[in-house]
């Protein structure tokens, strides 16, 4: 069976990983830097973990749709609806496999 998600499932992967060490290297800017944690750094640390979340979910779909794993479609929709709001590399990244999904399904 053809794997039609190979190009969504590199997207996918490349902007989960880059996101995921980007977002490690900001969380340990952030503690370095605010010692204490309150009111905004505790509101960056919050937000950071989210997003750190997030980009791992994205690795985790972008590997799966390589593998071509019929179920992932379950989770990798709403990570790419999620990502989408990440401007401009998250919403290409998204859009790429929700326009994929829809031509295939």
């Amino acid at each position: 069976m053809e794997n039609k998600y190979v190009i969504s499932g590199w997207a996918l992967s490349i902007y989960g990983a880059f996101n995921v060490l980007g977002l490690l290297l900001s969380y340990s800017f952030v503690v370095k830097h605010f010692g204490s944690i309150e009111g905004m750094a505790l509101l960056a640390l919050v937000f950071l973990n989210l997003f750190i979340a997030l980009g791992f979910l994205a690795l985790l779909c972008g590997i799966y749709l390589l593998k071509n794993n019929s179920g992932v479609h379950k989770l990798a929709l709403p990570v790419s609806i999620a990502i989408m709001l990440s401007i401009p590399v998250g919403t290409l990244v998204g859009a790429l496999y929700l326009w994929q999904r829809h031509e295939n399904t």
